[in-house]
């Protein structure tokens, strides 16, 4: 089921870059431009910005006290700041949770906490790469997760800044200059682990 979800998204994706899956090439006429392509990216693009913008947070105060008025600020400013933390950032990070869901009907993002900020922080997570177990839905809706993992390529680089490269590179996959490995994240209510084939495990 997740290879044939993955292999839908993949597809959508691909589409919106300019790749017309081969099936659709007997629509065209030999050697001309498949503006389809280039309809399907704008109207992407255009359900995005419609659909992602920044939400209007907006608190109800119970009556007109200004104790009650000063909550229901704090309130607001404390929802608009987990948008301005967000990763990435406030508008850009509503935008690109609307590209996935209107692209490819699937949007994944990550709440975990900032001890520095001492806030939650919201990051994106491309949906292509998330892979849940689900617990319990309500109609379409994911209420509650058994697990999920991740599972994504990174350049060799940044396995070395996030400390997940010990091991030589034979075996890992070259892409022009760059070399990459696999990083699996396995995250449940209990453990967080994060492990590469770059021999490294990290454990939260």
């Amino acid at each position: 089921e997740d290879s044939t979800l993955l292999g839908e998204m993949n597809l959508m994706a691909d589409i919106y870059e300019g790749k017309l899956p081969s099936e659709y090439d007997q629509f065209f006429p030999r050697n001309s431009p498949k503006q389809i392509v280039n309809l399907i990216r704008l109207a992407w693009d255009d359900l995005a910005t419609q659909v992602g913008r920044l939400p209007e947070l907006r608190g109800e105060p119970m009556n007109n006290s200004n104790t009650e008025e000063e909550r229901v600020a704090l309130l607001e400013r404390i929802g608009h700041a987990y948008l301005r933390n967000a990763e990435p950032k406030g508008k850009i990070a509503m935008f690109v949770l609307a590209w996935w869901l209107v692209g490819i009907g699937r949007a994944v993002a990550l709440v975990t906490p900032n001890d520095k900020l001492k806030t939650p922080i919201i990051s994106v997570r491309d949906p292509r790469t998330a892979f849940p177990n689900v617990r319990k839905t309500a109609g379409n809706f994911v209420v509650e997760l058994e697990d999920i993992i991740f599972k994504y390529q990174i350049s060799e680089q940044e396995m070395k800044n996030r400390g997940l490269a010990t091991k030589p590179l034979t075996g890992w996959e070259q892409r022009g200059q760059q070399h990459y490995g696999t990083v699996l994240e396995y995250i449940d209510k209990d453990k967080w682990i994060v492990a590469s084939d770059g021999g490294t495990v990290h454990t939260a």
